[in-house]
């Protein structure tokens, strides 16, 4: 661990308030993959419900402390990673290579394909730790993470429940770093369009999803998950209480709102949303759900 994620981790812990838990954070590099991950958890874990988080472009694992943490004093074993092309390991010249708009799509595609495969790979390993209960996964990310998640929940049918934040599930839109998608090579086209959640929205269900975004997010525009919105009310028709969309009015590409009443609402949203359906019955592990 480098002194500035030592640093990093520290400012994060002192301004955490810890309920008498005693939180263990460790940094790794997982499977035959090499992925980078910090994990956090609470000591004494014992089969723990596990959620991957996943950070926005240009960020790395230690920038999902804000919400790893108090997941972790909540009573999950939480899984940090570095996206590929990100953290620990970042391109070289990362900005001319991965922000070039003729490349820039091309390598958002297989960065979101690799680290969903990187995530999978995760999963087989816990299979064997007794920290960690496999069998009950969440994933959540902000903005490039929260796109993470919705690729993950169409490629990894392990994940129970998800909670992706300020993204989308149209891999189709354009941002600021790519070109129009008409303008792209038919080839890219074709794989876009193969691997976009918004077109796969018929395997999201059983997962227990909770989209949350802001209306005037100029960075992610919420046509796509106003369309997911959609197609999954009916999908979900027979189990509602697995899906919620919530649109925030006049916010942005943000999710902590500094001034309002519930500055965090966002991140106590998935940390509810996970106690409700990660956890089980009796508690799971050595924590009670409704602590």
């Amino acid at each position: 661990m480098t002194n500035k994620m030592s640093e990093e981790i520290q400012h994060h812990l002192d301004s955490l308030e810890t309920k008498g838990h005693e939180l263990v954070i460790e940094s790794h590099i997982l499977t035959d993959r090499q992925v980078p991950v910090l994990l956090c958890y609470p000591k004494g874990a014992t089969k723990l419900p596990v959620v991957f988080l996943n950070h926005g472009t240009t960020g790395d694992a230690t920038s999902m402390l804000p919400i790893g943490l108090p997941l972790a004093q909540a009573g999950f074993f939480t899984v940090l990673v570095d996206a590929r092309f990100h953290g620990r390991r970042r391109l070289e010249h990362f900005n001319e290579t991965f922000f070039n708009r003729a490349m820039y799509k091309r390598l958002y595609l297989q960065m979101l394909l690799d680290t969903v495969d990187d995530i999978s790979a995760i999963i087989d390993d816990l299979q064997m730790d007794e920290r960690a209960d496999a069998e009950r996964v969440g994933i959540s990310g902000i903005s490039q993470g929260g796109f993470v998640s919705f690729v993950a929940i169409t490629r990894e049918k392990r994940i129970k429940a998800a909670a992706p934040l300020v993204a989308s599930p149209d891999l189709t839109d354009t941002w600021g770093h790519s070109l129009p998608f008409q303008e792209l090579e038919s080839d890219l086209q074709e794989e876009i369009l193969r691997h976009s959640p918004l077109r796969n929205y018929e395997v999201i269900p059983p997962v227990a999803l909770l989209v949350q975004n802001g209306n005037a997010d100029p960075v992610v525009p919420v046509g796509g998950v106003r369309k997911l919105n959609e197609y999954l009310k009916e999908l979900y028709k027979e189990m509602p209480e697995r899906y919620r969309y919530i649109e925030y009015d006049g916010r942005g590409h943000e999710t902590v709102y500094e001034g309002s009443e519930r500055p965090n609402i966002m991140r106590e949203e998935v940390i509810d949303w996970f106690r409700r359906f990660l956890h089980s019955a009796d508690g799971a592990g050595i924590f009670d759900k409704n602590e």
